[in-house]
């Protein structure tokens, strides 16, 4: 019952698809070492972009975007869950330098718990991959890439309300060919009361965080990547006091991958192997290994691409992962999981016409077999206006949870199937860009969470519809805006019901203006009110106003100021949790 309330935490291995010097810019969350036909559904966070915003967690970053909304039980390293147009956690893939992230018991990568200090960028593709990635590809990718910047010392620190405190370390060094770094960082708050419940108290958070590893540029054409992360602390959560109300996480990971990017053939090679481990019990009591939710994941990826001629590739490839929970305090029916997939692609890019055609054939030793699609046209007109229809197949299988948990697993559960059509127009000018998005996902036997029996059920059919109008605008050198307005459609088609947790509509004003040495960021944020169960009573909308001040006061010295609800708006994402009030963290940066 545990894992049903609170997901486990995971931070996994990073591999070989981390950006190398052997191309300028290698787009990691495709597999392949260039960029999807469409920029329309692809994005990039970049260290630039998070020093800006000086946000203190990934999910609040990434939901700044057009498209992204996340809900959260409280605190900023407590349970949470991103949407990419109205799609969910469980069906979103998550990588950390290339490789597959994520619980076995709650399928989902609580990524959360990785510091936006640890981040160089974070590389998002919004739609169906499942043709390429598999299981839970179904509303896009997100491939976080950790901070390996050759040749660079950094030092930083911060403190804030509810005696919020932060201090990183960051090293790197190039010796010939090979690239050393390492990162370490401690941070932590009091918190906050994240429930309105009997207990009155103070729901903080602990975390230690180190990283590090080696990259060698073997050739000019070939490289090689080991890295090492880890992760400890402690954060409460005033879940439900007959189970446990804090939760203590301890996960490491370990990958290493090569890559080879020649004239016509690129190759990519990676192996990885992450345990994720999160203790869930009542602060009045020590933590037994009756408390333990242990996951040991075990991944191998070999992709490859073959250029025919300038215009066609031939892409080629095969990945394996297999989940083990043995160590888990929880006595679960069945305790280990494996897939194993293929994948064959083609892809025509020229100036006018970008096509992608992708099949995927996937065996889990649990389902059996299963075939994924994907089919892609890119147009772009001779004004450089581009018109982009998509059309994919995916599937899920379900958790752990979902099928054993003793006394609300449900083991007739079967796996849920998607289908995912996207249609994308962008007008770009001089000093902007308009882009209209559309997206219709339908399901059948969709795995949801049912509140009224504490387990998990199939969905005959749902659907969840979106559209996002973003424009982007230049005004002068130094002030830019980006405005964006979400509608989301997800509901249950056999009942008419909304689906719970998803708001329906939501704006977005994101205005940045730089003078001199100062930079400023104001973020206008509005969300209509979610249901909270499905068909059920909605919350209360709410508007947020966020403010982030950077200023340079020398070469090597800046300053960070992020100032969050500044209207301090009382207002909840998920029922009977408070999200944060009116808080402010300051940051100095030191680099040299």
């Amino acid at each position: 019952m545990k894992k049903l309330i609170l997901a486990s935490s995971i931070l996994s291995a990073s591999s070989v698809f981390a950006e190398t010097e052997l191309e300028t810019q290698t787009v990691t969350a495709t597999r392949l070492p260039d960029n999807v036909i469409s920029d329309a559904n692809f994005l990039v966070i970049d260290r630039a972009d998070i020093e800006k915003a000086n946000v203190q967690s990934l999910p609040e970053l990434l939901s700044l975007q057009a498209g992204m909304q996340f809900t959260r039980n409280g605190g900023r390293l407590n349970t949470t869950n991103l949407y990419i147009n109205g799609l969910d956690n469980k069906r979103i893939t998550v990588l950390v330098n290339g490789e597959r992230i994520g619980s076995g018991t709650s399928g989902t990568a609580a990524f959360q718990l990785i510091s936006p200090e640890q981040v160089e960028r974070i590389e998002v593709i919004k739609g169906a991959r499942g043709a390429l990635y598999g299981a839970d590809a179904q509303g896009g990718v997100i491939n976080i890439i950790t901070r390996d910047t050759s040749g660079q010392t950094q030092i930083s620190a911060a403190y804030g309300k509810d005696y919020t405190r932060e201090v990183n370390a960051r090293t790197s060094i190039q010796l010939g060919k090979t690239n050393l770094y390492l990162n370490a960082q401690h941070d932590g708050t009091h918190g906050y009361d994240v429930r309105d419940d009997a207990e009155n108290d103070e729901d903080g958070h602990e975390r230690y965080s180190i990283n590090g590893g080696a990259s060698v540029a073997i050739t000019s054409n070939q490289n090689v990547k080991l890295d090492y992360l880890r992760s400890k602390g402690n954060y409460e959560y005033d879940g439900n006091n007959q189970y446990g109300n804090n939760s203590d996480f301890d996960n490491q990971s370990l990958s290493a991958g090569y890559q080879f990017a020649g004239e016509r053939l690129s190759l990519n090679l990676s192996a990885g192997r992450s345990e994720d481990n999160s203790w869930d019990y009542k602060d009045s009591e020590k933590r037994s290994a009756d408390d333990l939710f242990a996951t040991t994941k075990n991944t191998a990826n070999l992709f490859g691409r073959y250029q025919l001629t300038d215009q066609h590739a031939v892409i080629v490839g095969s990945d394996y992962q297999s989940t083990d929970i043995a160590e888990s305090g929880t006595d679960y029916d069945q305790k280990t999981d494996s897939t194993s997939g293929l994948f064959l692609g083609y892809r025509l890019q020229n100036d006018v016409v970008g096509l992608e055609l992708g099949a995927r054939h996937d065996n889990n030793n649990r389902y059996g077999k299963f075939r994924s699609f994907n089919t892609a046209l890119t147009l772009t007109t001779d004004s450089g206006d581009t018109i982009s229809v998509s059309q994919a197949t995916a599937f899920r299988t379900p958790t752990f949870n979902d099928l054993y948990y003793p006394g609300f697993g449900n083991p007739t559960l079967e796996p849920e199937r998607s289908r995912i059509w996207s249609l994308s127009y962008q007008k770009p000018y001089e000093s902007g860009a308009i882009q209209l998005d559309g997206q219709r996902a339908v399901f059948n036997n969709q795995i949801t969470y049912n509140p009224a029996t504490f387990s998990s059920e199939n969905i005959g059919k749902t659907s969840v519809d979106s559209v996002t109008v973003s424009w982007n605008q230049e005004w002068t050198d130094g002030l830019s805006s980006k405005l964006s307005q979400e509608w989301v459609d997800a509901k249950n088609d056999e009942t008419n019901k909304r689906l719970r947790r998803i708001s329906p509509r939501g704006s977005k004003a994101i205005i940045n203006y730089a003078w001199d040495k100062l930079s400023t960021q104001a973020e206008a944020i509005y969300y209509e009110g979610s249901p909270k169960s499905d068909g059920g009573e909605r919350l209360a909308s709410y508007s947020l106003l966020n403010l982030s001040v950077n200023y340079q006061l020398s070469r090597y010295f800046e300053l960070g100021l992020r100032l969050d609800n500044l209207s301090d708006r009382e207002y909840e994402t998920v029922s009977s949790y408070n999200a944060p009030g009116r808080s402010w963290l300051f940051k100095t940066r030191l680099t040299f």
